[in-house]
């Protein structure tokens, strides 16, 4: 009896200790998930700030051209203002933290995630048609002038 109750014993501590790798096993998993995830946004975070740069970059030379090609101003501004939006969802689309990637719940995460990613076509489908009307007014400006 005393040696089953031995036995019994021995095959609880192994049990704990199967466990407990288990759950460290587990740990590592979803950090390198969260590694992997925040990798992949951390592009889109770097996306953004260029986009703002490009954003003061275009306000200037744009400017410039627009006073060399005799362009309107309604054109001007219509740019600037279509590239200021569109700069500006994409920083709302695209804001998150390292902390928020890193210590929120996995799967509130990745429903942010599919979030983003949903928002950001959304996004391209009404930046397309604003792009050829663009074109359409920068073409028929450069003609007309």
């Amino acid at each position: 009896m005393k040696k089953q109750n031995n036995e019994l014993e021995e095959m609880r501590q192994q049990m704990a200790i199967l466990k407990e790798k288990l759950n460290a096993q587990e740990l590592v998993s979803d950090r390198l998930l969260r590694e992997s995830m925040l990798g992949k946004m951390s592009f889109m975070k770097k996306y953004t700030w260029v986009s703002y740069f490009l954003l003061a970059f275009v306000c200037v030379v744009y400017y410039w051209m627009c006073s060399a090609l005799h362009l309107s101003w309604w054109l001007y501004a219509f740019t600037l203002v279509i590239m200021t939006a569109d700069v500006a969802c994409d920083a709302y689309i695209n804001r998150f933290s390292r902390e928020q990637f890193m210590t929120g719940d996995l799967l509130e995460t990745s429903r942010r995630m599919v979030w983003m990613k949903q928002m950001r076509k959304r996004s391209l489908m009404v930046s397309l048609p604003m792009l050829a009307i663009w074109i359409a007014w920068m073409g028929a400006e450069l003609y007309a002038g």
